[in-house]
């Protein structure tokens, strides 16, 4: 589990690397590019989701500043798995193109690597956040291991 400290470096530097991972999913503009009206939509709405999961990280972030919650650590890993998985859909859609390959190759897979830098460390602290209740708890109480067996 990351302290406290680190904890706070990192929910910095993901809140920093935010806007960065908006402006990568802006950069594809459904105007300029030859689809179909249906393969538009679907790209359309991949980025939709993407900038959507981005924007409801942010209050998530500003709460773990002042008072960490382990519902936020595992909303902001499923937020970041959801925008890799949104950014991997705009990509697999878009039409060859010398424009569409610039963009997956200079900015989809960076943003998806760079995510990908947040989400190991996230899981791993969010593990073993849980873990770490799971001790407190169980030193509360006696474990029951068999639930057919009455306390």
């Amino acid at each position: 589990m990351m302290s406290a400290s680190d904890y706070q470096g990192f929910l910095k530097r993901l809140d920093a690397a935010i806007p960065q991972w908006e402006k990568a999913l802006r950069e594809v503009k459904i105007d300029e590019l030859n689809v179909v009206y249906s393969v538009g939509n679907v790209i359309v709405e991949n980025q939709r989701l993407a900038l959507q999961k981005l924007a409801l990280m942010r209050p998530i972030i500003k709460a773990e500043y002042d008072h960490p919650r382990l519902s936020n650590e595992m909303s902001m890993l499923d937020s970041l798995n959801d925008v890799t998985s949104e950014l991997s859909g705009m990509s697999h859609f878009l039409p060859e193109s010398p424009q569409t390959s610039k963009w997956v190759a200079s900015t989809a897979t960076p943003t998806v690597s760079d995510i990908a830098k947040f989400l190991s460390p996230l899981m791993d602290h969010v593990f073993a956040y849980a873990d770490n209740l799971q001790a407190r708890a169980e030193k509360c109480s006696p474990r029951n291991d068999n639930a057919l067996e009455p306390r």
